[in-house]
């Protein structure tokens, strides 16, 4: 079995991007003189495949898929990728998404139809959406991880997915060595005798922001540890505020090229569930992570071992909701600030 070409399609922000990543290196291994192209949608203010894997040896080539704006452009767009794609003639077509809500079946079928378009000899894609059920005590069950999920959707390649939270899911280093050269000046600033800790207090979603009083009383409690504030140019005046309490380095609205190579330098993180979690576990920093409730067990926790969880099950559980419809927000307040203290130490090993 050979490939020349291969397209992969995801819609993918940077969360889903880094789930990416250990599908992205067992097909380089497999077929390590292919052509990994990636085909996405390219939003002027949001992080997404190219951003994340550009310069990083693992894609080859990035092509913007036409979403939202005016029905008429978009389906010129459209048309005129398919085109321009067809001519390049790819062996396979590769639909690297989770197929999991909030996917909708229709959806799933529809992006199935689009890499038959782009003229693919063969599409690889999930068929049907996953789903977790109710165990008898009423919990729903975990899932496997997404990175695990989109690496067993290579099995028609020949090969076989490893052990869970066995692939490579890391982030390989920017062709680029300036990102390395920023993050070491960055560094260099980081006190001598405290742990260098990044701090992600930030998402886009309502429902999955941990309080920041209990990231304030999380790091009071530590101040053996030195915060590495990392987060969107939205999130500046949140970070900016705590920061004032609790004296770290501020890294917001940064390219995501040198975030990464400031992350590789951190002992650990300590963030709600976002995209930067799984980012800094792509650079090999342990992760002590805030879930709530509303998404699938189990699903979106950072891909390897040694990470923390915190997270509560309570009869919503997998609600997807955005913002959370219950007053006081139970399944994340609950969650105490010993709780992350704990597991901080655990995973730094004091």
């Amino acid at each position: 079995m050979t490939a020349t070409r291969i397209f992969i399609l995801s819609f993918c922000r940077l969360g889903d991007s880094v789930v990416m990543l250990p599908a992205l290196h067992a097909l380089k291994r497999r077929f390590p003189k292919s052509v990994v192209e990636c085909v996405s949608q390219q939003e002027p203010t949001a992080i997404g495949a190219k951003e994340v894997l550009e310069g990083r040896g693992l894609v080859d080539a990035f092509h913007a898929f036409p979403l939202g704006g005016n029905p008429l452009a978009r389906l010129v767009g459209r048309w005129r990728l398919f085109r321009r794609l067809r001519r390049r003639h790819a062996d396979y077509g590769i639909l690297l998404m989770p197929p999991a809500a909030p996917l909708e079946p229709a959806f799933l079928a529809k992006l199935h139809h689009w890499l038959l378009q782009m003229g693919c000899s063969q599409v690889i894609a999930p068929e049907d959406l996953i789903e977790s059920v109710r165990k008898e005590d009423g919990q729903l069950a975990p899932l496997p991880k997404a990175a695990d999920t989109l690496l067993s959707l290579l099995k028609p390649l020949g090969l076989e997915p490893p052990k869970p939270d066995g692939g490579d899911g890391s982030l390989p280093p920017h062709s680029d060595d300036r990102w390395r050269r920023q993050a070491a000046e960055i560094c260099k600033g980081f006190p001598t005798g405290r742990l260098p800790v990044a701090v992600a207090i930030g998402s886009n979603m309502p429902s999955k922001r941990w309080p920041v009083a209990n990231y304030r009383r999380t790091l009071e409690a530590l101040p053996q540890l030195h915060p590495v504030y990392v987060g969107s140019a939205a999130e500046a005046q949140d970070i900016h505020d705590l920061a004032a309490q609790v004296p770290g380095s501020i890294l917001t609205g940064r390219p995501l090229p040198l975030v990464a190579e400031v992350l590789r330098n951190c002992r650990a993180y300590l963030g709600n569930d976002t995209g930067l979690m799984h980012l800094a576990a792509a650079c090999g920093v342990p992760c002590v992570a805030i879930f709530s409730a509303r998404g699938l067990p189990g699903l979106w926790e950072p891909y390897g071992i040694g990470h923390r969880i915190l997270t509560r099950h309570p009869a919503c559980e997998g609600c997807q909701a955005t913002v959370c419809p219950i007053e006081g927000h139970p399944c994340l307040t609950q969650i105490q600030p010993e709780e992350a203290v704990q597991a901080l130490k655990e995973v730094i090993g004091y």
